[in-house]
């Protein structure tokens, strides 16, 4: 019942409880997003420049990244207080990142650091990983939030943890696409890539997201439903975290697949 209702509220959410409008100045504050060419990643890059932070699109493709660059200096929305039209087109960076391919991941975080020596978040994030220490230490502990992706499918995921922990790759599972006729009844509850955005802007300034985790009761590793309201994730995923220690092991199982990569 609890994930039935979970679907409901994730197809019929109520309005942006956290919008663009209420972003603090980010003068100073470096965020990276994956997928930032367009859709959901445009959308929130665009909030995240305009409120002054310096914006790395990280991809595979200069020329499109190039291309929303040009698209968002373009854009209506003024400047922040205090950012000047050198600093605003400095503001927006490409990153090169493929994280189709794990050879290439740590060039990538080598060019980053190269350039910068702090990060405050990472959206819409895969696999970069990046060092504990990359925040500076003026900045507040914990307040480096990286922030992952995903849908009420997941309440799909196998039993009893949501994981397939004899197959993480899906190498032997069957071909997953979505059916023609289930992505039609998706299409007529579909909203503009602005309010997925929003759901990650929440998820990344949401002043309620303390350093207590969430099998403690606190917000850290929680579920952001849209367009911006915690929530509880599937119930056998969120037992599965809260009883079975499933974030821990997922945890090291990836760092030891990754290890030569690191």
């Amino acid at each position: 019942m609890g994930n039935i209702i979970s679907f409901i509220r994730s197809r019929f959410p109520h309005p942006p409880t956290l919008t663009e409008n209420d972003i603090p100045p980010l003068n100073g504050r470096v965020l990276i997003v994956t997928g930032g060419y367009s859709g959901c990643g445009l959308e929130l890059v665009k909030m995240l420049f305009h409120a002054g932070g310096k914006v790395y699109i990280a991809g595979r493709s200069r020329q499109k990244a190039e291309a929303a660059i040009n698209k968002i200096l373009g854009s209506a929305a003024a400047p922040a207080d205090g950012v000047s039209k050198k600093d605003r087109e400095n503001n927006l960076a490409f990153l090169q990142l493929d994280l189709a391919d794990l050879t290439t991941i740590k060039d990538s975080a080598r060019e980053f650091l190269d350039k910068e020596d702090r990060l405050d978040i990472i959206l819409q994030a895969g696999v970069m990983l990046p060092p504990p220490d990359t925040a500076r230490e003026d900045v507040p502990k914990f307040s480096t939030r990286v922030i992952f992706v995903t849908s009420n499918a997941h309440s799909g995921g196998p039993a009893p943890d949501g994981v397939n922990w004899e197959d993480l790759n899906l190498t032997t599972s069957k071909k997953r696409n979505l059916p023609w006729w289930l992505d039609a009844i998706f299409a007529s509850t579909r909203y503009s890539p602005r309010y997925g955005a929003l759901s990650e802007f929440y998820a990344g300034f949401n002043s309620e997201v303390d350093t207590t985790m969430i099998e403690d009761g606190g917000r850290n590793g929680g579920y952001v439903l849209p367009w911006g309201r915690f929530g509880q994730c599937a119930s056998h995923v969120f037992e599965g975290l809260t009883e079975r220690n499933t974030g821990e092991r997922l945890w090291n199982m990836c760092e030891e697949m990754l290890k030569d990569y690191m």
